[in-house]
């Protein structure tokens, strides 16, 4: 299958694509019948190599692919582009290992799962669980003492509450970037990463506060103006 084949193909497909541009963006994917459509067009072996049989398209010809699926439905290109990356993967691994994982030419690439990202997300979510339990438990044995909370225990509190809102955040943050196409089609992460967002404009988690936790940590004696700070 050539360039010009594979042209030709996504090209025809314009039509469908166009007319059911509604039904995709509603299922938010790609219907089977369409994927197999593309499949057979030649839209996802357009990066293979040569050697292997692939057309090994130019950087060019391949754009020039995507641009006219996009022509039908932009999310389908898009779909595509991520998907022909297989050609483009395969060329950074070992041959053997790379036959393994792409057993034909027409395997659609998925995307990638960073391990850093995971590793990253568990280091700040243990680090804030810390900070907030050993905040909470010093100023509860004061006031179980009978005693009020030093400014520093008060400041302690707020704070760590604060981090644990905007850490939590930053933690959907990487896991969303880590997932990349795949956390945005209104998965878990997509939900969580909107649900820490409006968590932190409440006044316990937004960072609008540290001027007045600021203030107490300066002068102890004075009133910060937080409540419950």
């Amino acid at each position: 299958m050539t360039f010009d084949d594979i042209f030709q193909n996504a090209k025809d497909l314009q039509g469908e694509l166009s007319a059911r541009s509604d039904e995709i963006e509603e299922a938010q994917h790609i219907p089977a019948d369409v994927l197999q459509r593309l499949s057979e067009s030649g839209v996802f072996r357009m990066c293979m190599p040569e050697d292997w049989g692939g057309p090994e398209l130019t950087s060019a010809e391949q754009v020039a692919v995507i641009e006219e699926l996009s022509r039908g439905d932009a999310s389908v290109g898009w779909c595509a582009t991520v998907g022909s990356d297989s050609g483009i993967c395969s060329g950074f691994l070992d041959d053997r290992v790379a036959r393994d994982i792409y057993p034909h030419l027409d395997v659609i690439q998925g995307g990638s799962v960073f391990a850093s990202g995971v590793a990253e997300a568990e280091m700040r979510l243990g680090g804030v669980r810390s900070h907030v339990y050993s905040a909470l438990d010093s100023q509860w044995r004061q006031l179980s003492e009978g005693r009020l909370p030093t400014a520093q225990q008060r400041a302690d509190v707020w704070l760590s509450r604060l981090n644990a809102f905007q850490s939590a955040r930053e933690i959907c943050r990487i896991l969303s970037d880590m997932l990349g196409p795949a956390s945005v089609s209104r998965g878990v992460i997509d939900r969580a990463l909107r649900d820490t967002q409006t968590m932190c404009q409440h006044i316990v988690g937004h960072t609008g506060s540290l001027e007045g936790i600021g203030g107490l940590l300066l002068d102890p004696d004075s009133d910060s103006g937080l409540p419950m700070a």
